[in-house]
């Protein structure tokens, strides 16, 4: 049975072979090595479990700014967040003008 590592220890191989992978260019082989993994799919997990990662982090950021842009113009979140991502069919139509309104007032604030 293989050695488990720990969350924090995986993130860092990932985001290691991020920057291998995507920033020096390595093939999957010279990341491995680098790595001092045993095999290819092991470091592309890792790679792709920090991708994931940033990309969970990337939307709760952006649901961090929904929030407070419902809260600055007196919105319901829900309705804002739908708004942002694509669903504005399920958002009621005067909600959907009083976004549109608050998103002018904030751009030229």
């Amino acid at each position: 049975m293989g050695c488990w590592k720990s969350k924090a220890e995986r993130l860092r191989l990932g985001e290691t072979a991020v920057c291998l992978r995507d920033e020096e260019g390595l093939k999957w082989r010279q990341v491995t090595e680098r790595l001092r993994l045993s095999n290819h799919s092991m470091a592309i997990g890792y790679y792709e479990t920090y991708k994931e990662a940033l990309m969970i982090a990337k939307n709760r950021m952006e649901l961090e700014q929904i929030e407070e842009f419902a809260r600055r113009f007196g919105i319901e979140r829900g309705y804002v967040w739908l708004f942002e991502n694509g669903f504005e069919h399920r958002v009621p139509e005067e909600v959907k003008q009083k976004i549109e309104d608050a998103k002018l007032k904030d751009a030229f604030e």
